[in-house]
């Protein structure tokens, strides 16, 4: 597994990559600008804020009447880069290329299907011909920031993200009874991924328990440890068949929880994780 980016450092500015197909990005631009006429130039940066490095696509485009425009995407593909670093992670990228092309809009249309609107990711652009990368709407260059992974979340935020956890599980149960045949098509971790899981986990832990030291709740460690010895001794002996099943991701950490918050600090209702 690749090495943990901390999020105090700071964005890298880096050449376009010779992968970056130029035919994609206009096809996602026009996406986003019916008038859209041509790129003029494109600037890439490495955002290092996030769970895992993904690039920052700038791009300069020609409108209708001659106007100019920045747009930007976020880019998450399997490719290296000249850095040495991947997007986003080193190995396997079916799972989260699969739960953006195909698990996450299904799951917000079974929330429009009952007239309710909930976006559990930014948008992601879908392209006809396949591609080896996902194009994301990049959220940070509009209002939304990153959860800060040491002081941790406020009242408020965690509610915000449980009451939307709890959407997601919803959907995620509701899609697996619909839909039972799909499981199969849930890409599997390989050999490979099941070992950078488990130490992507074991960090997680370490983190969580720092964050209780540095909030002053150290008398929960011992019990959060009790806990999860208890998951660990007994997880062999679910009944899958009969129990409440919900797909799982691991794409829920504070690196990965992106909020909105008014001039006051406050926590705005349009928040998206």
């Amino acid at each position: 597994m690749s090495s943990q980016i901390l999020v105090t450092q700071l964005s890298q500015e880096v050449s376009v990559p010779a992968w970056l197909d130029q035919q994609e990005l206009e096809r996602v631009a026009r996406q986003e600008i019916p008038d859209f006429r041509k790129i003029e130039s494109t600037r890439c940066k490495w955002e290092v804020q996030l769970s895992h490095p993904a690039l920052c696509v700038q791009l300069q485009v020609l409108i209708g009447d001659n106007k100019k425009r920045l747009v930007r995407y976020l880019l998450k593909s399997p490719e290296s880069v000249s850095s040495g670093l991947k997007l986003p992670i080193q190995g396997d990228f079916s799972v989260e290329r699969y739960m953006y092309e195909t698990v996450l809009p299904a799951l917000e249309q079974l929330y429009k299907d009952v007239d309710k609107v909930i976006h559990f990711s930014p948008i992601s652009y879908q392209l006809k011909q396949k591609s080896n990368c996902l194009y994301l709407d990049y959220v940070l260059a509009k209002g939304y920031s990153v959860g800060n992974t040491r002081k941790g979340l406020n009242v408020t935020a965690m509610e915000a993200v449980l009451s939307k956890l709890a959407a997601y599980h919803a959907a995620t149960a509701c899609y697996i009874e619909r839909n039972s045949g799909k499981i199969r098509e849930l890409p599997k971790l390989s050999g490979n991924r099941v070992g950078a899981v488990a130490e992507l986990k074991s960090l997680l832990q370490m983190k969580f328990h720092e964050s209780l030291r540095s909030n002053d709740a150290r008398e929960y460690e011992d019990k959060v440890k009790s806990f999860q010895k208890y998951l660990n001794a007994h997880v062999g002996v679910l009944d899958v068949k009969n129990s409440f099943n919900v797909i799982l991701n691991g794409s829920c950490w504070s690196n990965n929880l992106l909020n909105q918050v008014d001039a006051f600090g406050n926590l705005t209702l349009n928040s998206s994780g």
